[in-house]
């Protein structure tokens, strides 16, 4: 499929989004922004991962797709799980022993790697359906909710993430254009404004929260169309990076920690943590981006990805 700068668009603002709320110094001064955007950033992730999966293809070639997601999950999650049980972080490890690490690895994963253990789970139920059911979309769909209630019982997966993620899938069965079913609108702006004013749709399983996600992506794509040109490649670029943006950015966000005590107090904790964030982001983004060219650069590439090159012009 031939990229969609619209989509690249509303990754790149979800990538920030999730980089800047996973630096803790900003999530606790800002609690209320931390929800609303907990609310629609991995949500929306998951609807355009749906939609840009591929089932079409052989079964050798799927496979090595979902492995080659498999590899850095198991290397980026084994890493957290480690760091947890060593650093004093809110998901701290008392006790690991070998077989509380292969819960967390491969039931419930700590930290956000959450987000590629859903996909990988996911896409393989929804090829795996849309192999042996040729009959209507609907008749897949039902296949594909069923089974994904059946991993939700064991704790393995989120349901409503889940859905998410099919909601993107049926997107792209029924041959429809993300800009069809987002319709870009100056409306929804102010329809998500008035909607996350109430606290009880800032939960992207309830009914609030799905339309919350909707107005984030059809006022993304309408504000897409108002960004000058000229800004337009940069914003791309990071949208079309996300997956090491993602990978790596937790290594910095936890050295950025160290940074904090440079930021004078006297400002007051809102001015500080705006001034942590606009230097802690773009931090993290390079630091992110700098490691992805050094195993590039060395070749250690192949082996966490399956490809020599990573970054994506």
């Amino acid at each position: 499929m031939n990229r969609i700068n619209e989509l690249d668009f509303l990754k790149c603002l979800f990538i920030l989004l999730m980089v800047a709320f996973h630096l803790t110094y900003i999530s606790a001064v800002f609690p209320c922004a931390k929800q609303v955007v907990y609310t629609f950033h991995m949500p929306g992730f998951l609807v355009i991962s749906g939609y840009l999966m591929n089932i079409r293809k052989e079964a050798g070639a799927f496979l090595r797709m979902m492995w080659w997601l498999f590899v850095p999950y198991v290397v980026m999650e084994s890493g957290y799980i480690v760091m947890a049980s060593l650093l004093p972080i809110n998901e701290h490890i008392d006790n690991l022993t070998p077989m509380v690490f292969l819960e967390r690895l491969l039931v419930r994963p700590l930290g956000p790697y959450w987000y590629l253990q859903a996909m990988i789970l996911c896409g393989a139920v929804y090829y795996v359906a849309g192999r042996l059911l040729k009959g209507h979309v609907m008749i897949r769909l039902l296949a594909c909710i069923g089974a994904c209630k059946l991993l939700s019982l064991t704790g393995a997966l989120s349901f409503p993430c889940a859905m998410y993620f099919f909601a993107g899938a049926v997107a792209r069965m029924l041959g429809m254009s993300m800009k069809e079913v987002f319709r870009p609108m100056w409306l929804s702006v102010v329809l998500f404004a008035v909607l996350m004013v109430d606290g009880a749709n800032l939960d992207k399983a309830t009914p609030g929260g799905v339309l919350i996600v909707y107005f984030v992506m059809s006022a993304g794509m309408w504000f897409y169309a108002k960004i000058p040109r000229s800004f337009r490649p940069p914003l791309l670029w990071v949208g079309r990076n996300t997956m090491v943006i993602y990978l790596f950015s937790p290594i910095f966000t936890i050295v950025c920690r160290q940074l904090l005590p440079l930021f004078p107090t006297v400002i007051g904790e809102e001015a500080r943590a705006v001034l942590f964030m606009t230097v802690a982001l773009p931090l993290c983004v390079l630091g992110s981006v700098a490691t992805a060219r050094l195993l590039e650069l060395t070749g250690t590439a192949r082996l966490m990805f399956g490809k020599n090159k990573v970054l994506v012009g």
